[in-house]
């Protein structure tokens, strides 16, 4: 089954600078790829091929740091022997996760204490998923049209869960990623013991791996994470 890269578009270009600008952990790529009718295996033929590219835009970033340098002198992304990722579907709202209030259709990630001196992550018995991943790396991300450092009061607050939900949506729309109504991707959550780029993420932060399958594409998405601080 083969896999291929796609030429982003100037708008999707242009998200993928902001993440990496604003200092996010996400790593995503779109795929180009044949249909088969086993959608299991197409979901997990792309988490594969996927962290293949994560492994060659690492390769590509650690020689331009370190030019000339053996692959043995730094980290690469590797596979572990005898390990394959082992998925789980799973829907529009658990793919989100906490933070993302799907009836508003807005982000409302952090809750704060009555001085608002104090931040945490709303209802954090719920699941972990793609808003919390993405507004909340170990370094905090910058959100677009929003002032570094603001000062923590309840108008900030409310500014930056605004900011929040302009750039989620931004992003979905981006990369295609329906929450609701159609078409919506086939969605998968993948297990984290097949390569070495989960290993950061736990122990502490957390480890992330999806594939979004859209159908009337022929293109699947994969965005990953992992980071400690």
């Amino acid at each position: 089954m083969r896999y291929k890269e796609i030429q982003y578009s100037a708008e999707q270009a242009s998200v993928l600078e902001v993440l990496e600008m604003g200092r996010s952990v996400l790593k995503i790529c779109v795929l180009e790829h044949r249909k088969i009718k086993d959608i299991y295996e197409l979901a997990k033929g792309a988490a594969i091929a996927g962290m293949r590219v994560f492994q060659a835009r690492n390769e590509a970033k650690m020689q331009r740091f370190n030019p000339g340098a053996h692959p043995s002198e730094y980290w690469q992304i590797k596979f572990i022997e005898g390990e394959e990722p082992v998925g789980k579907r799973t829907d529009p709202l658990e793919f989100c996760g906490r933070g993302y209030r799907a009836e508003e259709r807005r982000v409302q990630l952090f809750g704060y204490g009555s001085d608002y001196t104090s931040r945490y992550e709303e209802d954090e018995a719920a699941p972990k998923g793609l808003v919390s991943a993405l507004f909340n790396p170990p370094y905090g991300f910058r959100v677009p049209g929003l002032a570094a450092d603001l000062p923590r009061t309840a108008e900030n607050a409310t500014a930056l869960a605004q900011a929040q939900t302009v750039f989620l949506h931004r992003f979905l729309a981006a990369f295609n990623i329906q929450l609701q109504g159609t078409p919506r991707p086939s969605i998968y959550a993948w297990s984290d013991n097949w390569s070495n780029f989960f290993d950061a993420g736990k122990e502490w932060w957390g480890t992330y791996y999806w594939t979004l399958i859209h159908h009337e594409e022929s293109r699947a998405t994969v965005i990953g994470a992992s980071s400690t601080d």
